[in-house]
């Protein structure tokens, strides 16, 4: 699908590019599941879900070659671990993608699962299907999690959509845009019944879009958050760049925007970034420092990507104690500008791949300069 569409950065400490920059249209994948394997080890688990991976793109002309992004998610740090070393067996150190990986309970046999984001052919349309979909580049919409409180994770789910459909109405787009939902929800074992709300709301009459769904460990009486990224047509001449919306009968925030609409040929994906040499103790200056570390770390990534903090699109923060979660909102104001936040979900999640670090935390931004738009 064209490798000169992909520049990837430095390598992290895992092995991984600390962000990949996309030129073009991207694919999203759905959860992709270990097929074949589900009773295997977490390296066979790991083989399985690259080689379905690899089934899905090739079925719209691609390869693993064009993957920019994984998100990785597994039942433990070991298995974690050992997921790790087969996806850097399955690429070259030069052609990595970048690389997210979350602690979660897997509903099913499985101990691990993954979804990708990768560059797409120009030529010709694809239909939406629950294991892929494309995003186009020009107008993107990306909406941050939403939630409605419900003692059913069915009916919380269903009335999610339904409040995510009226955000995307008013951001100029609907759900037939829809590229990829993210769920975030408590316990796993409700995955089921997530996915049995995406099915009725979209019915037998439309597409039902790719899904993820990643365990949730919330305090609050909200059982699933859901998120979602969506394609918004041409690019409009009359409108900038980005804007941050904030829909009717929403509150705005300082720290993260309702909805980022972005006018874009280029996204800058990184990494999960952790900092977990800043845990040497628990404290709530331990946690600070490591939220500080982890933004630091960040805005020196995006910034070697051509880009800055005034053009974040999307955050997403997985957070593994009470500490890490407060020390971050405590945190995030010093580096956002109120006006011009990112989109964002904040997850409480049993851990971060990085044994030691409470906080992992990846972006979408685009270029501060971008003619190509």
């Amino acid at each position: 699908m064209g490798q000169d569409r992909i520049q990837r950065l430095q390598l992290t400490s895992a092995g991984f590019p600390e962000a990949v920059i996309v030129t073009g249209d991207t694919c999203w994948t759905g959860q992709v599941q270990p097929v074949g394997a589900l009773a295997g080890t977490a390296a066979e688990q790991a083989v399985a879900c690259v080689r379905e991976l690899q089934r899905i793109l090739q079925a719209h002309g691609g390869s693993l070659a064009d993957v920019a992004r994984l998100h990785l998610y597994g039942e433990s740090d070991e298995i974690l671990a050992a997921a790790r070393q087969v996806l850097q067996s399955q690429w070259s150190a030069d052609a990595r993608p970048a690389l997210t990986q979350v602690i979660s309970e897997i509903p099913g046999p499985g101990l691990l699962t993954m979804d990708a984001i990768a560059t797409a052919s120009e030529s010709g349309a694809s239909p939406v299907t629950s294991e892929w979909s494309r995003l186009p580049a020009g107008r993107q919409i990306y909406v941050a999690g939403q939630a409605e409180q419900s003692d059913s994770v069915y009916e919380a789910s269903l009335a999610t959509l339904q409040s995510l459909q009226k955000t995307l109405e008013f951001s100029g787009g609907n759900s037939a845009d829809i590229v990829q939902l993210k769920a975030f929800v408590q316990p796993a074992a409700a995955a089921g019944d997530v996915q049995r709300a995406v099915q009725n709301f979209f019915g037998s009459d439309r597409p039902q879009p790719p899904l993820v769904i990643v365990e949730w460990k919330s305090g609050a009486k909200v059982p699933v958050e859901i998120e979602l990224v969506a394609a918004g047509g041409p690019v409009r001449a009359d409108q900038p760049l980005i804007a941050w919306v904030t829909p009717p009968g929403m509150t705005k925030s300082p720290v993260y925007s309702r909805v980022c609409v972005v006018q874009t040929r280029t996204l800058i994906l990184t990494s999960g970034i952790t900092a977990a040499e800043e845990r040497r103790e628990q404290s709530a200056a331990a946690a600070a420092a490591e939220s500080s570390s982890v933004l630091e770390s960040l805005r020196r990534v995006v910034t070697s990507a051509g880009s800055d903090f005034q053009h974040l699109v999307k955050a997403t923060y997985y957070v593994s104690s009470d500490a890490a979660s407060l020390s971050l909102n405590t945190v995030r104001p010093r580096y956002y500008d109120p006006e011009r936040p990112p989109a964002a979900s904040k997850a409480v999640v049993s851990g971060t791949g990085a044994p030691a670090a409470e906080l992992a935390m990846d972006l979408i931004a685009v270029p501060a300069e971008d003619p190509g738009r």
